[in-house]
This record gives structure tokens, C-alpha cells and sequence, in this order.
């Protein structure tokens, strides 16, 4: 199953302007064979009120990570998403830091 074309950085960097995934800043940084790449970073109104990351920021990352990764390849396939925030758990989230997520086809 191949790359289609069109699957490229560039495309995808656009793509989500004036919706949720720009609204929330998702930026792409990765497209190769049978993987998405995605991060934003981590700002005041993604936090829940505790301070943490909204589980919702985090759910909406992967989530596009997967949308974006499912129609560029065919035929469609099925994506299983792993999120990493590169930081120790009691500190997952806080502002400043980056989340990262990438999208992996199965």
C-alpha cells in the first residue's frame, strides 16, 4: 500500500486552518510510509481546570493525526494512534510543554 501523492507536509499543513486542529494549533511533522506525525504545543486554554492537559486536546491530537493518515493511503486502512508528551507523567500536560501523537497504520 503506498503513499498517495497528495499526502504531503505541505498539504497537510493548511488543511485544518479556521477548524478544530487549527484552532488548537496541530501542526504536522512527519508524512512516510504507514506513518502521521503531529504535535502542538501546550497552551493556557487546552488546560482543564486543574492545571492538566484537557483529556479533549489530547483526544482531538490523535484523532487528527488518525484523519489526516487514513485517506493517504489505498486503499483505506484501519490507524491505531500512540500519543506521547515526552515528559514525566506527574508533569503530562502542564503549559509550555509539547504533546506530541502519531498515527501508525495496522
Amino acid at each position: 500500500m503506498s503513499l498517495r501523492p497528495d499526502a504531503t507536509l505541505d498539504k497537510f499543513a493548511h488543511r485544518g486552518d479556521g477548524r478544530l486542529p487549527g484552532l488548537i494549533g496541530v501542526r504536522f511533522t512527519g508524512v512516510a510510509e504507514n506513518r502521521i506525525d503531529a504535535e502542538l504545543d501546550i497552551r493556557p486554554e487546552l488546560l482543564a481546570p486543574n492545571g492538566y492537559l484537557h483529556a479533549a486536546t489530547v483526544i482531538a491530537l490523535a484523532d487528527t493525526a488518525c484523519g489526516y493518515g487514513s485517506p493517504a493511503w489505498r486503499p483505506l486502512s484501519i490507524w491505531v494512534t500512540r500519543h506521547k508528551s515526552g515528559m514525566p507523567w506527574s508533569t503530562i500536560g502542564h503549559e509550555g510543554a509539547r504533546s506530541r501523537s502519531s498515527a501508525v497504520r495496522s
